[in-house]
């Protein structure tokens, strides 16, 4: 059941990332009227939808830091939480990849694998 809720945690904390990038052109460019009228910020539906979904990743990894050890939850917290970001970016962000981005890649799973395999120990 814990890491049920590190995938829930993770897939929200990606998802929350995603959408702070898809709500970033608004508010970056209404800047000075944010500053000023900070309620106008939930006017942008990506912001306050990333918003909510950070809240919810941080509640259920708190949950999943109360029974696993962090050496283990935080390496795949953040690397398939980055695999989920790189396959979004390129998908629906046409955003390019390098031959040698997917071999660092491949290097932090295989590394996130190898770590939670000698902690199982």
């Amino acid at each position: 059941m814990t890491y049920a809720f590190l995938i829930l945690a993770l897939s929200c904390n990606a998802a929350a990332n995603i959408l702070m990038k898809l709500a970033a052109p608004a508010y970056v460019d209404g800047l000075r009227e944010w500053i000023t009228q900070p309620w106008l910020l939930l006017k942008n539906g990506y912001l306050v939808s990333a918003i909510i979904f950070f809240i919810t990743a941080l509640g259920l990894y708190s949950y999943v830091l109360s029974k696993m050890n962090l050496s283990i939850a935080y390496p795949i917290m953040t690397s398939l939480g980055f695999m989920i970001v790189i396959s979004y970016s390129m998908i629906f962000l046409d955003e390019k990849f390098f031959w040698w981005q997917w071999i660092g890649a491949l290097l932090i799973v295989i590394g996130v694998v190898l770590l939670s395999q000698s902690s199982a120990s």
